[in-house]
Order: C-alpha cells, then sequence, then structure tokens
C-alpha cells in the first residue's frame, strides 16, 4: 500500500498509520497531525 502524504510504498517492516481512512507512514502521519496537509507539499504560482 502507499502512503497518502508522500506516495510511497509502506514495507511490510513499517508501521502503517491510519487518519480519515487513509495510510500514512509514521513519519507522515506526524506531519499530518500538525496540522499539515497533501496541498502543503504542492507547489502553486
Amino acid at each position: 500500500m502507499n502512503c497518502t502524504l508522500c506516495k510511497q510504498v509502506i514495507e511490510l517492516n513499517q508501521e502503517a498509520q491510519i487518519r480519515n481512512d487513509h495510510v500514512y507512514h509514521e513519519c507522515c502521519a506526524m506531519t499530518f497531525d500538525q496540522g499539515e496537509t497533501d496541498d502543503a507539499f504542492t507547489l502553486t504560482n
């Protein structure tokens, strides 16, 4: 399965975190918990 935030594969030996029915790496879930979203990583002009 892929992380919703960084789009990278979550390996079997990594702990997956679930937030709002989406799956995240543990470190990405911490970013999500701090109020960051997908949009924070999108470059806009």
